[in-house]
């Protein structure tokens, strides 16, 4: 049941990507650009990865120094690339790398 619900919850992103990417496309959406705190950013994406790793006994390490550096950036997209990207990491990685 834990996996339908994962797959699920794939499938409804996918098709809100593709939503939005269409929106764009038709000039319809845009990002929302805002300032952005990297490193509280960074730290919550690695938070939320933890979790994931976890079920396949891999370790995230994230050593970000505190910082009061902000990108202009659509905050839900970053977060959404960065997580896309360790949950990548955690796929290809062997257990317990």
């Amino acid at each position: 049941m834990q996996r339908v619900l994962e797959q699920a919850g794939q499938m409804g992103r996918l098709v809100d990507d593709l939503l939005y990417i269409a929106r764009s496309s038709a000039g319809v959406a845009s990002p929302h650009r805002k300032p952005v705190a990297l490193a509280a950013l960074v730290e919550q994406v690695c938070d939320d990865a933890r979790v994931i790793a976890g079920q396949h006994e891999i370790v995230i390490s994230c050593r970000i120094e505190a910082s009061d550096h902000f990108i202009l950036g659509d905050e839900g997209r970053l977060r959404q690339l960065m997580l896309i990207l360790l949950e990548n990491a955690v796929r290809y990685s062997r257990p317990s790398g």
